[in-house]
Formats: structure tokens, C-alpha cells, sequence
């Protein structure tokens, strides 16, 4: 399991492996806080860094025992990043649009290879998806009064 932590989320992402262990009926939630269950509804296998886009929250018992083995690991370093060269990029519409199930894969496809003919190199990292948000000020530019 992984952590997916921000404002709106206190997810722990499962593996394809975990998700295929969990007992069909078992409630998840995406990162786009879609609810989702087991042996009923399509679940992506879309993968980031080995786990799925789906996970448990609240007061789930796999959740619940995951935090209680964080909590008796010794406490990590300080994060202090190593020099490397980021961009950023939000591209969306006003308004709402159906995405089929594996909508990242295109866009992530379409920015890598970019990503390859400006610079020569491979990316070593994609955090992308169709979760961000516009800030305020963002939306005050795309939204006129």
C-alpha cells in the first residue's frame, strides 16, 4: 500500500497484487473520490509507481492496520530534494467531459515523448492525471467576470 495524501484525500493506494487478494464486495475509492466496489464495478489497472488509483480510507481494517505498522517504524529524514528540473502543465475545459477508463495514458504518452525530442533524455518521473486543480488565480484567467 501507498499513501495518496493531500487536502481531499487520505487514501492508501492498493497494488494489482492486493487488489486481487481483497474479497469481491470490498469498497474503494479512487483518487478522484469515485467509490468503486470490487467484482462490480470496472476497476482501471492504470499503475503509478506499482500501485492502482484506488485505495481505502477512513476507518477500512487494511487502512487502519497499515497505519498502525507506519507508526512504529522509525520517523524518515527530512525530505531535502536533490537538484532536477521540473514542468508543469494544466490542460482541461470549463465545464465537465466523460473520460473513458485509461484517460492518462495518452496524455502521459503525448508529454513523454515531447519530453524526449526537446531534451534527448527519457523522463525518470510523470506525476499526471486528471485530478489537478485550477488555483484561484488560474481560473480568475480562464473565467472572465
Amino acid at each position: 500500500m501507498s499513501a495518496w495524501w493531500d487536502e481531499d484525500h487520505k487514501l492508501l493506494l492498493v497494488t494489482p497484487e492486493e487488489l486481487a487478494a481483497l474479497p469481491d464486495g470490498t469498497e474503494l475509492t479512487a483518487i478522484d473520490d469515485e467509490i468503486v466496489v470490487k467484482g462490480r464495478d470496472e476497476i482501471d489497472d492504470d499503475q503509478r509507481g506499482g500501485h492502482l488509483a484506488y485505495g481505502v480510507t477512513g476507518n477500512h481494517p487494511l487502512r487502519v492496520a497499515h497505519l498502525e505498522r507506519m507508526a512504529a517504524l522509525p520517523p524518515k529524514p527530512p525530505f531535502e530534494p536533490r537538484a532536477h528540473k521540473c514542468w508543469e502543465c494544466k490542460i482541461g475545459i470549463m465545464g465537465t467531459v466523460d473520460l473513458p477508463p485509461g484517460a492518462d495514458a495518452p496524455m502521459r504518452d503525448a508529454v513523454e515523448r515531447a519530453f524526449f525530442e526537446l531534451t534527448g533524455k527519457h523522463a525518470e518521473f510523470n506525476f499526471s492525471g486528471w485530478g489537478a486543480k485550477l488555483t484561484q488565480g488560474e481560473f480568475e484567467v480562464v473565467s472572465p467576470a
